[in-house]
């Protein structure tokens, strides 16, 4: 539950960036680094990278 409420309060601190462009780079950058850290979280991180070894 605090990382939901973490993730939200990244997001939420996107707010007071007043330039749209910078904000939309902020979204998008915190948005992969919530993705990255729920890969991890559940394990997928590592799927993930013995995946690509294979493929490679």
């Amino acid at each position: 539950m605090a990382v939901m409420y973490h993730n939200a309060r990244l997001f939420l601190q996107t707010k007071e960036i007043p330039e749209a462009e910078k904000r939309r780079d902020k979204i998008q950058e915190t948005y992969e680094e919530v993705c990255r850290f729920m890969r991890y979280y559940h394990g997928l991180a590592k799927k993930t990278e013995r995946n690509n070894e294979k493929t490679f």
